[in-house]
């Protein structure tokens, strides 16, 4: 699905803001929103083309949750980056880590 129609449903379905990533400079969009503070969390699926920019909408000690690789995987960076961009928080998320046993899967499900 493209982002303008991503945004568009996400409106439509209550929420209050939508940024189409693409065509809109996301970071100032996301500051402007927050008024200059950025948000808690950023959930990234689309990897490579958003990574530096998405950490960039983070407050400081922010946790950007990588989950996907629309675009490509994340290149190799040096945790150092995220000292002066305010002690930020990275991982990478995968299912299978979290479904190891059917007693996890069947708690998540329910």
């Amino acid at each position: 699905m493209n982002p303008p129609i991503k945004s568009a449903l996400a409106l439509a379905n209550g929420a209050e803001s939508a940024i189409n990533y693409v065509a809109d400079n996301f970071v100032a969009k996301v500051k402007k929103i927050t008024g200059g503070k950025g948000v808690k969390v950023v959930y990234d699926s689309v990897g490579k083309d958003t990574f530096d920019k998405s950490l960039g909408c983070l407050e400081p000690f922010g946790l950007m949750a990588c989950f996907g690789a629309a675009s490509g995987p994340v290149a190799p960076f040096a945790p150092g980056i995220l000292a002066p961009k305010g002690s930020l928080y990275v991982t990478r998320l995968t299912l299978f880590c979290h479904i190891t046993t059917r007693e996890r899967t069947q708690a998540m499900c329910g």
